[in-house]
């Protein structure tokens, strides 16, 4: 379970993700998808893809 892993990721990072951040991420994940964000927190998540359009 993509959630599941990114939480416990995170937490042992000692950077724990806003619950609705662990799903957004973990939808991106699972549906192969880019996540179009300005919020650098998503930095925190190995694996998933981003990109800032406000730059």
């Amino acid at each position: 379970d993509i959630y599941g892993r990114i939480k416990r990721d995170c937490e042992r990072k000692g950077v724990p993700l806003d619950e609705n951040d662990l799903w957004i991420a973990a939808t991106a994940m699972t549906l192969h998808a880019v996540l179009v964000t300005s919020d650098s927190d998503y930095g925190r998540v190995d694996g998933l893809t981003t990109e800032d359009w406000t730059v």
